[in-house]
C-alpha cells in the first residue's frame, strides 16, 4: 500500500466531535423554534402578556381608514393626518 491509501486511526475523535456538534446544533434549533412559536406576537395571549396584539393591529387598521379623524400634534397645533400627508407629498 502506498502512503496515500493507508488508513490511520486519527479520524475517530474528529468524527465524534462532528456528531456532537451536529446534535448540539439540532437541539439549539429546536429550542429556538419552540421559543419563537410560544412568543408569536400575532397569536399572543392577553392574559399572559396584558394585551392582544392581534386586536391592537386590527383596531389600528380600522382607525387608519378614516384619516380625517386622526390628528397629529405639530408646532402646538392639532393638524389632521390627511392634510399633513398632502402637504408633505409633492
Amino acid at each position: 500500500m502506498s502512503e496515500h491509501t493507508k488508513t490511520t486511526g486519527h479520524g475517530g475523535a474528529g468524527r465524534a466531535l462532528l456528531w456532537v456538534a451536529i446534535l448540539l446544533s439540532v437541539t439549539l434549533l429546536g429550542f429556538v423554534t419552540a421559543t419563537a412559536v410560544r412568543n408569536n406576537p400575532i397569536y399572543s395571549d392577553r392574559d399572559a402578556n396584558g394585551i392582544s396584539k392581534y386586536k391592537f393591529i386590527e383596531a389600528c387598521k380600522e382607525l387608519s381608514h378614516d384619516t380625517e379623524e386622526l390628528t397629529v400634534g405639530a408646532a402646538g397645533q392639532s393638524i389632521p393626518l390627511k392634510t399633513l400627508i398632502e402637504q408633505s407629498a409633492p
